[in-house]
Formats: structure tokens, C-alpha cells, sequence
């Protein structure tokens, strides 16, 4: 193996540099450091839990707790929704509600810079976040 060779150490600096680099207002100078590397990824509440963590979070974020101990303590299958199924319908919703504004920001913002753009950005927008109801007849359509 090579033998080590350490590094030299810095030379002393003269007394007029030392003196440049005190502070005169007595503010304490941190050294400047350069940070690299990649950002850690964001992960988003349903990247980060499971589907029954997700339920549960949703239960406890939109219902109450006179809905969660007294209104829905049982369930009919047949008849209604679980406590989970409601709550995730208004956790889905409020996602929906909050995507909406992002893309109504971000074509806002894009309006000034590309019209073109902003223009196919809002008609994007407006497909995905449109409700949907399936089961009724589209207009023009033949079905009754």
C-alpha cells in the first residue's frame, strides 16, 4: 500500500486578514458552507400510509366525534356507507378542492408568460377535475 501522505496544513494568515475577517458590530460570521447532493423526494399522505392508515386518518380529520361514537356506531351494509367510506368521500373531495386551486394557480400564473399554454392548462384541468356522473345520458345521446 502507498504510504499516507496528510495533507499540508493551511498557512497562518497575517494579522490585517484576521482583523478584515472580525466582525465590528459584533454579529458572529458562521463559515459559508456549500451543501450537495439530491433533496430527499416528498411523499404525499397516500404515498405515505396504507389504505386502512389512510381511512383512519380520514375519519379522524373529517368526522366528528359525535358522528364517529354515536351516529355511525352501526352499520347496514345494504342501507348506507361505513363511518371509512364517508370520511375518505370528503378526504377525496377535499384533495379534488385542493388539485383544483393548484392548477387554477399555476395557469394564473402561466397567463402573464404563455397564453397558449395556459389556455391548454385550464382545458386539462377542467377534464380531469370534472365530476362525472356515468349513468346519465350524455346530451345528443340516444339513450333515454
Amino acid at each position: 500500500m502507498p504510504a499516507y501522505n496528510p495533507p499540508k496544513p493551511p498557512e497562518p494568515k497575517a494579522a490585517e486578514e484576521l482583523d478584515a475577517e472580525q466582525p465590528r458590530n459584533q454579529i458572529i460570521r458562521l463559515p459559508r458552507v456549500v451543501v450537495e447532493g439530491n433533496r430527499p423526494p416528498v411523499f404525499t399522505e397516500r404515498q405515505q400510509y396504507t389504505k386502512e392508515g389512510l381511512e383512519a386518518l380520514a375519519v379522524a380529520r373529517y368526522l366528528s366525534e359525535f358522528d364517529r361514537g354515536v351516529l355511525n356506531r352501526y352499520t347496514l351494509p345494504l342501507f348506507g356507507q361505513s363511518a371509512e367510506q364517508r370520511a375518505m368521500t370528503e378526504y377525496e373531495e377535499a384533495e379534488r378542492q385542493r388539485h383544483i386551486a393548484e392548477a387554477q394557480q399555476s395557469i394564473y400564473i402561466l397567463k402573464d408568460h404563455d397564453p397558449v399554454a395556459a389556455e391548454q392548462l385550464k382545458k386539462e384541468s377542467e377534464s380531469a377535475y370534472i365530476r362525472r356522473i356515468e349513468f346519465l345520458p350524455t346530451p345528443g345521446s340516444n339513450r333515454k
